[in-house]
């Protein structure tokens, strides 16, 4: 979601989370 990735505290974490799985 585009939106996540447009939060820099939540695409801190998405980001993370995402990329691990």
């Amino acid at each position: 979601m585009a939106s996540n990735w447009e939060f820099p505290r939540v695409s801190f974490k998405s980001r993370r989370k995402m990329q691990h799985n």
